[in-house]
């Protein structure tokens, strides 16, 4: 027999018992203690809110295109995918067969036409220079001649400040005699005027050792300034010669062009195969410059660019290697876009596809994982934190929209 707890309630109507068992009362208790911590740790407790993003991998010093300069047919490739190259290692041969056959491409050829080139140039060119020179050559003397100007008169300065310290010991001494009326008036008012004298001597040359420093600081300006425009004329008669150089090259090619690699680095892509044809403008493969470090981009769309923010570490899951099995690796956004990407610009960049525009976000990898191996081209999904605030909040609009306004 269960036992009974009574309670009794008074009203208008008399008595009124209402009873109720001992295990009810534990459930009801139990309930609100429930519902107590429930609201406690929606209140405590805190979400992060994150962006899942596509990002790709990328150097750091980007990826060098090497494109055919005209049509033909891809006759040689002299490297492999993933050999390391040296700046200026032969690359591929191209095949043109509707070319001209006035110039033989090899090293001789060009060694003997840029030596031409170089050894012509115009005389107005090296008239200009030699002008230059000599001014150069002047504006050094007028600088050696200011400085041994100023250094004479800081010798004529640490005279007068001797004289001036003498003069006034005796002036002082003839203010002496003067009270006792040893000296006379004119003798007191010509010790004065000498020494007011010296003293204007030495602002003088003061004032005048300031302007030759200010000439020294304009003749030293016009030096550098004419130095440099030496170096110009000189920088641009090269570039004209090589310029020379191309257009020659490009009116009497051989019907064998040859692809040399502009820098030191790693082969990361070939896209054409040796006897494809190619038309001027297409990639053939793809150069990772030496020294590069892979980092992370991602894109951002504008509507959700305000809660990106540099500093935010970020978890990075690579669509090769799948995070339930082989983990993630984490980063650091590092750089911003101030100005969306349009949508051609990324795709030919980064080979990504996106309708609208979007900012690049830069992530530099912080914590690697030894069985993941990344490489150039790689996909991943990103994790971004937004912002961070408790549950409540987010399940009750209210106080979300409430911290929104405050």
């Amino acid at each position: 027999m269960q036992d009974f707890i009574e309670k009794n309630h008074r009203s208008n109507f008399g008595d009124v018992i209402i009873a109720t068992t001992f295990s009810q009362r534990a459930i009801t208790v139990c309930s609100v203690i429930i519902f107590i911590c429930i609201i406690l740790f929606m209140s405590f407790a805190e979400y992060t809110q994150k962006r899942n993003v596509n990002g790709i991998v990328y150097p750091d010093k980007g990826i060098i295109s090497i494109k055919s300069k005209q049509s033909g047919t891809l006759s040689a490739l002299y490297i492999k995918s993933g050999d390391f190259i040296n700046s200026g290692e032969k690359l591929l041969a191209i095949d043109a067969s509707s070319s001209t056959h006035y110039f033989k491409n090899n090293e001789e050829s060009y060694r003997e036409m840029f030596s031409k080139l170089r050894s012509i140039s115009s005389r107005e060119t090296q008239d200009n220079i030699t002008d230059l020179e000599a001014k150069k050559k002047l504006t050094e003397e007028q600088v050696i001649q200011t400085k041994n100007s100023i250094a004479i008169m800081e010798r004529q300065i640490r005279l007068l400040n001797a004289a001036i310290h003498s003069q006034q010991i005796s002036f002082s001494k003839i203010q002496d005699a003067y009270k006792k009326r040893y000296v006379s008036d004119v003798e007191k008012n010509n010790a004065e005027m000498q020494l007011i004298d010296k003293k204007m001597q030495l602002q003088s040359l003061n004032n005048e050792i300031s302007s030759k420093e200010g000439q020294i600081i304009s003749l030293k300006k016009e030096l550098e300034d004419t130095i440099d425009r030496i170096k110009n004329i000189q920088n641009e008669n090269e570039k004209e010669s090589i310029d020379s150089l191309i257009k020659m090259y490009g009116v009497a090619s051989d019907s064998e062009s040859i692809l040399r690699a502009p820098s030191a680095g790693k082969i990361a892509e070939i896209v054409e195969k040796t006897g494809s044809f190619v038309n001027a403008g297409d990639t053939i493969l793809r150069v990772i410059p030496q020294g590069s470090v892979n980092q992370i981009v991602a894109f951002i769309s504008p509507e959700f660019i305000g809660e990106i923010k540099k500093g935010t570490r970020v978890a990075l899951k690579y669509d090769s290697y799948p995070y339930q099995r082989f983990g993630f690796e984490h980063g650091i956004i590092i750089d911003i876009s101030r100005v969306p990407l349009q949508p051609e610009d990324i795709y030919t960049n980064f080979g990504l596809k996106f309708e609208s525009a979007c900012y690049r976000v830069v992530i530099k990898i912080t914590e690697k994982k030894k069985r993941i191996n990344i490489i150039p081209g790689m996909s991943l999904k990103i994790d971004i934190p937004t912002r961070k605030t408790s549950i409540i909040k987010w399940i009750f609009p209210f106080f979300r929209d409430k911290d929104i306004d405050a």
